[in-house]
C-alpha cells in the first residue's frame, strides 16, 4: 500500500502482536515483491488497488503465504476484504509482551544496484528514526513559527 493511516494501523497492529512487517518500495516489479516475499517467507500481505496488476499473479508463486487482504473496493477473486479485518478486529490489547530487543520487520532497500536486501530491525532500532523525526519536526516548526 502506499503510505497511509491505514498501513501505518496495520504496522503497529503487526507489531503488537509479535508479527514482523515487510513493507515494500511501491516502485518494486512483481518479480522484486516475489523476491522479497520468498526471502521474508511472508505468510499476508496487505495491498491496495494501485498493486493489483503486479500482485495478483503471484499469489499463486507464494506458496509461504496463507492469506492476502485487499485494501479497496474491489477485491480480487480469493482475497480477504481489508475493512472486514478491521470491523471484525478486537478493541482489546494483545496480550504479547514485546520488549527493544524483539524483531519486529525486514526492511529491503530499494537502490539501483543489484536486487534489493533485506535490514532486520528490532523494536528499538525502528523506534530510534521516529523519535529522531518527532524532535526534528519540532525543531523546524518552533523555528519558522518564530
Amino acid at each position: 500500500m502506499m503510505n497511509s493511516y491505514r498501513l501505518a494501523g496495520g504496522v503497529f497492529r503487526d507489531y503488537q502482536n509479535g508479527a514482523w512487517a515487510v513493507p515494500l518500495n511501491f516502485r518494486f516489479t512483481g518479480d522484486e515483491i516475489k523476491y522479497c516475499a520468498d526471502i521474508a517467507e511472508a505468510r499476508m500481505m496487505i495491498f491496495s488497488e494501485e498493486f493489483t496488476e503486479r500482485v495478483v499473479p503471484l499469489r499463486n508463486q507464494l506458496p509461504t503465504f496463507k492469506i492476502t487482504f485487499f485494501a479497496g473496493a474491489n477485491v480480487p477473486d480469493g482475497m480477504e476484504p481489508l475493512e472486514d479485518v478491521i470491523r471484525e478486529a478486537s478493541p482489546k490489547p494483545p496480550k504479547v509482551k514485546i520488549t527493544p530487543e524483539d524483531t519486529c520487520g525486514l526492511y529491503f532497500t530499494s537502490g539501483t544496484t543489484g536486487e534489493p536486501k533485506p535490514i532486520v530491525l528490532t523494536m528499538r532500532t525502528w523506534s530510534l528514526p521516529q523519535c529522531w523525526s518527532r524532535s526534528t519536526i519540532t525543531r523546524r516548526v518552533k523555528i519558522i513559527s518564530s
